[in-house]
Order: C-alpha cells, then structure tokens, then sequence
C-alpha cells in the first residue's frame, strides 16, 4: 500500500481526488484518506490479487511546457518487488512520457525502451519520503531528487 500527500501534481492537494479518474482493475483500490494526519491518495493493491489487477488514478491537466517540476511525499507501507507488485508514477507530454518505478531493490524510469535503476535501495518503507522529479521534455532527461 503507498499513500501519496502534499502533492504539487497540477498544484493539488490529495484532500480531494474525485476529479480524478479512478481506473481500479480487480481487488484493488485506490482512495482518498487521513494517514498520519496528512490527506492522501492511498493505492493498496490488497491482497492475493493476480498481477493484472492494479490501484490507478489519473488526470488529464493537458500539455506541460518545455519543463516540468513534480514533487510530493511518498510512504510505503510495503515495497515489492517489480514481479510482486510496486508504486508507478507517470506523465505524459504528448508522445513523451515519463515513466518511474518505485521497487523495494531502487528506482528505476524508463528510457523509451527498458527501465533503468537510477537509485541502489533509496526507496524506504514505512517512513515518509519527498520525491523531486525535474523533468526536461525537450532534452527527455529527468533529474531526481530524495
């Protein structure tokens, strides 16, 4: 289960996510609660469901500029591997999309055709962490920041 706060995802706070789109498949569920008194977009993926079954939310905020900052506040209560299950965020800028993984062995975005590891175990479990990515669409280049 990962909770999601503070975010400054199109300038959004998670107290309220009805305007985004819930795209749940299976047993498992993405909602909006109180989590260590922080307002969160939580995605549990339950238990026991098979790996087609996912916790989604998404937004359409349109086309971004030449360069985009997103950065929030992430918690994981259990990190899994890539074969068990994981966090994912991503956005799209037109064609160019921005794909990162959050996995219990490190990070990893991917680079128009695999997932490469940009951080050894710098994913932590059960403790909140900040996350920076600094996007630069043009150049397709990401810098990240913990």
């Amino acid at each position: 289960m990962s909770f999601i706060s503070n975010g400054d995802i199109y300038s959004t706070e998670m107290s309220d996510i009805t305007d985004w789109t819930d795209g749940d498949s299976g047993s498992a569920v993405s909602s909006q609660v109180t989590f260590d008194s922080k307002s969160c977009m939580k995605l549990d993926k339950g238990d026991g469901i098979v790996s087609t079954d996912q916790a989604l939310r998404y937004r359409d905020i349109g086309t971004f500029g030449a360069r985009t900052v997103f950065s929030f506040n992430l918690y994981n209560d259990l990190i899994e591997t890539s074969a068990d299950g994981y966090f994912q965020f991503q956005a799209r800028n037109g064609s160019t999309e921005l794909s990162i993984k959050f996995l219990s062995d490190g990070l990893f975005i991917f680079n128009g055709s695999t997932f490469n590891e940009v951080g050894t175990n710098i994913v932590s479990q059960d403790t909140w962490q900040e996350w920076t990515f600094d996007v630069n669409w043009t150049a397709q280049t990401v810098d990240v920041y913990l």
